[in-house]
């Protein structure tokens, strides 16, 4: 394999990581909602589980996957030389 399709394949493994972990949050997020519903109680649990959930999430996760995908920009199609 070409160096710079490793590097494309490697950007995008990132790219695709990041994103999935803030996926993975967010539907966390939709989940817990949608299973607790809207009394006092299911509201001050939802706080606190989201307060979790923003834990749970790298710093810079966000960061990461715009890095990559510039990365990606950068690098261009290797398939049209």
């Amino acid at each position: 394999m070409e160096s710079r399709q490793k590097a494309f394949l490697g950007s995008l493994e990132l790219m695709q990581e990041s994103l999935g972990e803030l996926n993975d949050v967010e539907t966390a997020r939709d989940l817990l909602a949608n299973l607790l519903g809207a009394d006092a109680g299911s509201v001050e649990t939802m706080q606190y589980a989201q307060r979790r959930l923003e834990n749970t999430v790298p710093p810079g996760q966000l960061d990461a996957a715009q890095k990559a995908h510039a990365e990606l920009l950068e690098i261009g199609r290797f398939w049209r030389d």
